[in-house]
């Protein structure tokens, strides 16, 4: 079992705490961890972190593309297809929309596919259905999902402690 990061990890360390040049040893853990099979992230996730950016993460994902980032497979791709079914299902259209069309379900059904845990900064939110429609109100959060599907996620923070990243 191993760890499938969300992109939100990779912008954030990017942007705060885990700069390229203030901590290059976050990164060079992130490769070594990736190389020992512990890291992946979906193709999607590179798609998110390359589009209209040439910034310094867009250049570390491109050049890593193929070690970290996992085009999806038939297990992958069949995954995907049951969370899009779900929050087709769930959630309002216009919050189905905006989720699909990012990396997260993605993320997920990597995650599903290779009973991986994610790792993600988002945190769930308290969802309450509409009456009218019985659809769950408001943003799609990725942490909700793998809720019900039974998949593990963790932070950043829980990741760099159960791999004993060091910096």
């Amino acid at each position: 079992m191993g760890y499938c990061l969300d992109a939100n990890v990779f912008i954030q360390a990017h942007r705060t705490f885990y700069a390229f040049d203030i901590v290059p040893s976050f990164w060079n853990a992130l490769i070594r961890h990736t190389q020992k099979g512990n890291i992946c992230s979906a193709i999607a996730v590179f798609n998110e972190l390359t589009a209209n950016s040439n910034d310094e993460l867009s250049k570390w994902a491109k050049t890593n593309k193929d070690l970290i980032f996992e085009e999806p497979d038939e297990s992958v791709s069949s995954r995907y297809t049951q969370i899009v079914e779900y929050v087709i299902k769930n959630y309002e259209t216009h919050w189905v929309n905006e989720f699909l069309d990012g990396a997260d379900p993605w993320v997920i059904a990597h995650a599903l596919a290779g009973r991986h845990t994610v790792v993600t900064q988002e945190m769930p939110k308290g969802e309450q259905r509409n009456a009218k429609k019985n659809l769950i109100s408001g943003e799609i959060k990725l942490p909700n999902v793998c809720q019900f599907f039974r998949v593990p996620w963790m932070g950043l923070f829980e990741l760099m402690r159960n791999l004993d990243i060091r910096i």
